[in-house]
């Protein structure tokens, strides 16, 4: 609290400050996503390959006793999964072909193949995953016939890549009955067995990063802005006065972090100008560099507070002004180059 009433007085004390604002410290980072994968983070899209091998227990009556009573068909299609609740709930939707016959003799060979599915894990490790899941699927077959068949089961899935999972459904007809079978309007057991790849690659949610700030470029900015606005007399005194300020050091011996080049070169200048207007702008430049040391110091606190705790601040700061750049942000050796640049544009 302390601190922050002394910055609060430096601006107050040099309004002009505020307008060349010195950097509020930066909010922490929210926690990266997590997932009970250690060796795989929080995602935000699973795409499944899958083949099934399904079979009908649906007996004919228009057969002998020991007629098979089970018809057996094979799926292949790719399914879209949005994980939620730390990956642990997954709904996804599926499409794909079935090549076989389901219900009895007449649905098949071929069928289109669509679907729902929902998965919840009830154990989840580093490697292994138990789930419960739920399906709801449609056949449809070249002619129109159509089927639905809603389902429960359970799944394993190893290392987030491959799984297996076992599901009991029943098969309902939609809009015409099963031909010749001990049930025409539903078969009461069907079972199925899958095994799924996950495809998806990059399909984690990305950490948020720190952004890299520059905060030396505030002062260079703010030197050149002043600068160009001051008179012709007062950038030639100012310019002249470089060279003896350039030979001033800091004492080794003496020094503390905010007695640094910048200080006693700032110093420096100002004892060699004389008019009011000069030794106004290198007070300026005094003042506003006392105030980013100042706020320097606090953002390293609050650093070493979110860290203790686990957390990182959504910024990074640097501040290092050197003289020699400065000297060049003031003109005095040229055209002035363009505004710093705080934040480095991200690399594509």
């Amino acid at each position: 609290m302390k601190r922050a009433l002394a910055l609060a007085a430096c601006l107050a004390a040099t309004p002009a400050l505020a307008d060349d604002g010195v950097p509020a410290i930066p909010m922490e980072l929210p926690r990266p996503p997590t997932s009970p994968y250690v060796l795989s983070g929080k995602r935000f899209l699973e795409t499944n390959v899958s083949a099934t091998y399904l079979f009908d227990v649906n007996a004919r009556t228009d057969a002998p006793a020991d007629a098979r009573t089970s018809r057996s068909s094979a799926i292949v299609g790719a399914e879209v999964s949005v994980p939620a609740w730390y990956d642990r709930f997954r709904l996804g939707a599926f499409a794909g072909s079935q090549i076989g016959y389901w219900g009895d003799d007449v649905h098949g060979p071929f069928s289109f193949y669509f679907g729902a599915r929902a998965r919840l894990s009830y154990w989840m490790g580093d490697v292994f995953d138990f789930y419960f899941m739920a399906r709801a699927d449609l056949p449809l077959t070249i002619k129109g016939d159509a089927g639905f068949r809603p389902g429960a089961g359970l799944g394993l899935r190893i290392a987030r890549a491959i799984s297996v999972e076992a599901t009991y459904d029943v098969l309902v007809p939609i809009g015409a009955s099963f031909v010749n079978t001990e049930h025409a309007s539903f078969v009461p057991i069907g079972m199925s067995l899958s095994l799924l790849f996950d495809a998806c690659v990059g399909c984690n949610r990305a950490e948020k990063k720190q952004v890299d700030h520059d905060m030396a470029c505030r002062f260079y900015n703010s030197a050149k802005a002043r600068a160009a606005r001051a008179d012709a007399a007062v950038k030639k005194e100012l310019c002249d006065a470089i060279p003896a300020a350039m030979r001033a050091c800091p004492d080794p011996l003496a020094a503390s972090r905010v007695d640094d080049g910048m200080v006693t070169f700032l110093d420096g200048l100002r004892r060699a100008t004389t008019s009011a207007d000069a030794r106004a702008l290198v007070q300026h430049l005094i003042d506003y560099h006392a105030a980013m040391l100042y706020q320097w110091a606090e953002y390293e606190q609050e650093v070493s507070l979110a860290t203790r705790d686990g957390h990182k601040l959504t910024e990074r700061w640097t501040y290092a002004p050197v003289p020699g750049d400065l000297v060049d942000y003031l003109g005095c050796r040229g055209a002035p180059p363009a505004d710093c640049e705080e934040v480095a544009p991200e690399k594509k």
